[in-house]
């Protein structure tokens, strides 16, 4: 147990860990750090699921740590792709994964938001929150979901900031129509915005795809 005490320290990652598991978590490598293991979800060698360590069986932690030990591993899913993992959670698994010390700031939230927002590990639980209330919660300038869904779905910071650019510009170009009454404009803008959406919901599988993807939607919008 000192040697567990060692690595682990008072960690709250740990919580609710039986001792088997955090035994087995002992052979890990020096360079892994164990509170990012515990949260970030891992693929399950033998069924290829996605699982946290406290979802995972004994038996199931145990080959993920073989793999994580392997030269060519890892066996870990990576945060920036977009089949890492489920978009959202039951309720009742959303309220297990949420970071204790958030839930204050996850009060408010819609029922879809958290259930997204729990996907999440508590390392990016803590970005996402950080970075809406530094960047976007004053301005009004997108919905809260919004935001999980560029952490959900591995979105880099360029072409999210590209979604939010294009996105304002649709809804200034929609009002201009508006005013004009130009009704084959505002339909033409409708589809450019529903088209926008779909992109943001269902991104190609890298952030290059994603980008040129963007930048045809932006070529479209200047020919408005």
């Amino acid at each position: 147990m000192m040697q567990a005490a060692e690595q682990f320290g008072n960690a709250a990652t740990v919580t609710g860990l039986s001792p088997s598991k955090i035994y087995k978590m002992l052979t890990l490598p020096a360079e892994v750090d164990r509170a990012e293991f515990i949260e970030q979800p891992h693929v399950i060698p033998e069924t290829g699921e996605e699982k946290t360590v406290h979802d995972m069986t004994t038996r199931e932690l145990e080959a993920v740590v073989k793999a994580e030990k392997q030269p060519d591993k890892p066996m870990q899913a990576q945060p920036d792709k977009q089949a890492r993992r489920v978009t959202e959670l039951p309720m009742a698994e959303a309220v297990k994964r949420v970071k204790p010390s958030l839930w204050a700031q996850v009060d408010d939230m819609t029922v879809k938001e958290l259930k997204m927002f729990a996907v999440l590990s508590h390392t990016e639980q803590e970005r996402c929150l950080n970075e809406w209330a530094e960047k976007y919660q004053a301005g009004g300038l997108l919905e809260f979901s919004d935001l999980i869904g560029k952490y959900v779905k591995g979105i880099s910071e360029d072409n999210f900031d590209m979604f939010i650019f294009i996105a304002k510009e649709v809804g200034r170009l929609q009002k201009t129509a508006y005013v004009m009454i130009n009704r084959e404009v505002s339909q033409r803008l409708d589809k450019v915005a529903h088209g926008l959406d779909e992109l943001f919901n269902n991104p190609p599988e890298t952030d290059e795809e994603l980008n040129k993807e963007l930048k045809c939607v932006s070529m479209k919008l200047k020919r408005k």
